[in-house]
Protein backbone atom coordinates (compact mmCIF):
# COMPACT_ATOMS: atom_id res chain seq x y z
CA UNK A 1 0.00 0.00 0.00
CA UNK A 2 1.41 3.21 -0.57
CA UNK A 3 0.68 4.71 2.30
CA UNK A 4 -1.48 3.77 6.12
CA UNK A 5 -4.68 5.57 4.60
CA UNK A 6 -4.54 3.17 1.58
CA UNK A 7 -4.13 0.33 3.97
CA UNK A 8 -6.74 1.09 6.39
CA UNK A 9 -9.30 1.46 3.47
CA UNK A 10 -8.45 -1.94 2.23
CA UNK A 11 -8.43 -3.79 5.59
CA UNK A 12 -12.01 -2.53 5.62
CA UNK A 13 -12.89 -3.69 2.10
CA UNK A 14 -11.41 -6.81 1.99
CA UNK A 15 -11.99 -8.32 5.77
CA UNK A 16 -14.53 -6.06 7.95
CA UNK A 17 -17.05 -5.12 5.14
CA UNK A 18 -18.02 -8.57 4.55
CA UNK A 19 -17.35 -9.97 8.21
CA UNK A 20 -20.20 -11.24 10.12
CA UNK A 21 -19.73 -9.53 13.30
CA UNK A 22 -22.61 -7.70 14.57
CA UNK A 23 -20.32 -5.73 16.68
CA UNK A 24 -17.32 -3.78 15.87
CA UNK A 25 -15.31 -1.87 18.26
CA UNK A 26 -11.80 0.11 16.80
CA UNK A 27 -9.32 1.03 18.85
CA UNK A 28 -6.98 3.77 16.94
CA UNK A 29 -3.72 4.88 18.42
CA UNK A 30 -1.84 7.78 16.93
CA UNK A 31 -2.18 8.44 13.16
CA UNK A 32 -4.84 5.31 13.46
CA UNK A 33 -6.95 8.15 14.22
CA UNK A 34 -6.63 9.98 11.03
CA UNK A 35 -7.13 6.34 9.24
CA UNK A 36 -10.77 6.13 10.92
CA UNK A 37 -11.72 9.75 9.75
CA UNK A 38 -10.12 9.29 6.39
CA UNK A 39 -12.14 5.75 5.93
CA UNK A 40 -15.61 7.11 6.98
CA UNK A 41 -14.96 10.37 4.84
CA UNK A 42 -14.39 8.07 1.99
CA UNK A 43 -17.57 6.83 2.14
CA UNK A 44 -17.18 3.57 4.23
CA UNK A 45 -19.73 5.07 6.52
CA UNK A 46 -22.06 1.71 6.45
CA UNK A 47 -19.79 0.66 8.90
CA UNK A 48 -21.72 2.54 11.67
CA UNK A 49 -24.67 -0.01 11.61
CA UNK A 50 -22.10 -2.33 13.36
CA UNK A 51 -20.16 0.01 15.05
CA UNK A 52 -20.16 0.07 18.32
CA UNK A 53 -17.60 2.44 19.98
CA UNK A 54 -14.36 4.29 18.78
CA UNK A 55 -11.25 4.54 21.30
CA UNK A 56 -8.90 6.98 19.85
CA UNK A 57 -5.62 6.84 21.40
CA UNK A 58 -3.64 9.91 21.41
CA UNK A 59 -4.66 10.42 17.99
CA UNK A 60 -3.74 12.63 15.93
CA UNK A 61 -6.77 13.41 13.24
CA UNK A 62 -8.52 16.94 13.74
CA UNK A 63 -11.70 18.25 14.17
CA UNK A 64 -10.89 19.91 10.78
CA UNK A 65 -11.50 16.61 9.70
CA UNK A 66 -14.46 15.51 11.79
CA UNK A 67 -16.15 18.55 10.28
CA UNK A 68 -16.40 17.06 6.74
CA UNK A 69 -17.59 14.00 7.48
CA UNK A 70 -21.20 13.46 6.87
CA UNK A 71 -24.14 14.35 9.67
CA UNK A 72 -24.69 10.48 10.56
CA UNK A 73 -20.67 9.92 11.09
CA UNK A 74 -20.07 12.65 12.78
CA UNK A 75 -22.99 12.56 15.23
CA UNK A 76 -21.64 9.34 15.84
CA UNK A 77 -18.20 9.82 16.77
CA UNK A 78 -19.84 12.69 19.05
CA UNK A 79 -21.87 9.96 21.43
CA UNK A 80 -19.39 7.39 20.68
CA UNK A 81 -15.76 8.22 20.62
CA UNK A 82 -13.41 8.96 23.30
CA UNK A 83 -9.80 10.19 22.27
CA UNK A 84 -7.49 9.45 25.38
CA UNK A 85 -4.49 11.96 25.71
CA UNK A 86 -1.46 11.24 27.69
CA UNK A 87 -1.12 14.63 30.27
Amino acid sequence: HKDPIEHNLRVYDQFVKNSKADDIVIVAHSFGGVSVISGLLAQRSEILSRLRCVAFCDSVHTTTQTQDLSEKAYNFLKENSINWIQS
